[in-house]
């Protein structure tokens, strides 16, 4: 899903209308919202089952004639009945059809045993004790976090139920009924409303955290992307001198104390000459064709890289050293086999290279590296000294024993 898509999502929601998900984003909203949703639940039913049973100490007040009745009403209908729900709904794999039942039941069930009670008394405040449902309602609607269209039936049963009260009261009258239900339509149409922006507002931070994890992960590919850019050399496509580092370093840690290692410096015999002579656009074409020669005769585990100018460079790790003449004579006879034209500065009649390499082992020291690329440097001067276009090799002695496990440590 795009960025643009997600954005589509967080403009809709209307009036009593719920922000619309893709049906893969529904999913994932569902199993985003599980837990969090059932713990939320469960503290609403308990918070309200507490409060249910708290205020029957104000009960005893304002309808002591029906006291006793409504004490064995809460304790004995309301109380089981809400524990059953907590207790289902507690479950880690109450579904949410099963959490929503659940705070319906709640609900109706304290709604209806306050009110059968209170219609059985004479006490004169135990008509204004019909508008504690409204409590109950916005309990219920909010904290046990119903869905908007289940939070209108239930917003709707409560509110009869309170009316329904009122009107059977023995103390009942019709200017109450009448002010119970234009307070009974307002609470549930501000409930319901709550209740809606509640939904729509988990809905749009579902979405936000969706976005969110988008745009990081493009801007972790883009820093990806730019990793590897800045270790390539955009003229000729191979590595530069810090991707070139990069991956021998890597080669070099995974590799064991003792492991042979081969290097080649490599070098276009007088590159200078024919840069001056022919151009830098042409000596760009042949540093691309150059490199290209080399690149398709290097084997797996070769890396190959530009160091900088004309200079290149092989390193293999784990390669024996027995290989080392065939390499340099193999990439030599790749660059000359082009025939690119020269014949400039002292150079034959066409584009050459010189090619130092060098055989040593790993001895687990940081100063591996520079050691083993000094010595194919030397050799690559032995190289170009002798007349260029030639490969020079050159192997250190095995180290001893005592001296590998000195520069290891």
């Amino acid at each position: 899903m795009t960025i643009d898509e997600i954005n589509k999502c967080l403009s809709s929601g209307r009036i009593f209308t719920t922000v619309k998900l893709p049906l893969h984003l529904e999913s994932a909203f569902r199993d985003y919202e599980r837990d969090h949703r059932r713990r939320e639940s469960v503290f609403g039913l308990a918070l309200g089952t507490f409060f249910y049973i708290a205020v029957l100490v104000l009960d005893r007040v304002v309808a002591p004639d029906v006291f006793v009745q409504d004490v064995l009403t809460r304790f004995c209908v309301g109380l089981p009945i809400n524990l059953a729900m907590i207790w289902l709904v507690a479950r880690p794999a109450c579904g949410d059809a099963v959490r929503q039942a659940a705070g319906c039941i709640a609900g109706l069930t304290c709604c209806l045993t306050v009110t059968s009670v209170m219609i059985q008394s004479v006490s004169p405040g135990a008509a204004i004790y019909f508008s504690g449902n409204l409590i109950i309602l916005g309990f219920t609607i909010n904290l046990v976090a119903l869905h908007t269209p289940v939070a209108v039936l239930v917003c709707c049963g409560i509110t009869v139920i309170m009316i329904a009260g009122a009107a059977l009261s023995p103390l009942g009258h019709p200017a109450m009924v009448v002010c119970y239900t234009l307070v009974g339509v307002l609470q549930t149409v501000v409930c319901v409303f709550a209740n809606w922006c509640l939904q729509n507002e988990r809905r749009r931070t579902f979405l936000t955290l969706q976005r969110d994890k988008i745009r990081l992960r493009q801007i972790s590919q883009q820093r990806d992307l730019l990793e590897q850019l800045a270790a390539i050399d955009p003229l000729t496509g191979l590595a530069n001198r810090r991707g070139f580092d990069a991956m021998v370093d890597a080669d070099l840690n995974r590799a064991e104390v003792g492991t042979p290692v081969c290097v080649a410096m490599i070098d276009i015999d007088c590159f200078k000459a024919f840069n001056d002579s022919y151009g830098h656009p042409r000596g760009d074409a042949v540093l691309r064709a150059v490199a290209d020669a080399m690149a398709v005769r290097c084997e797996p585990g070769q890396r190959l890289g530009r160091l900088g100018g004309e200079e290149f460079a092989v390193a293999a790790v784990g390669t024996d050293h027995a290989a080392l003449p065939a390499l340099g004579e193999r990439l030599r006879r790749a660059v000359e086999a082009r025939a690119l034209p020269h014949g400039r500065g002292g150079a034959g009649p066409v584009v050459t290279i010189s090619v130092g390499l060098a055989g040593s082992w790993t001895t687990g020291s940081v100063l591996d590296t520079g050691r083993f690329f000094a010595l194919a440097d030397e050799a690559l001067y032995q190289a170009k000294r002798a007349g260029r276009n030639r490969a020079v090799v050159t192997v250190e002695e095995p180290p001893k024993a005592s001296d590998g496990l000195r520069l290891a440590s």
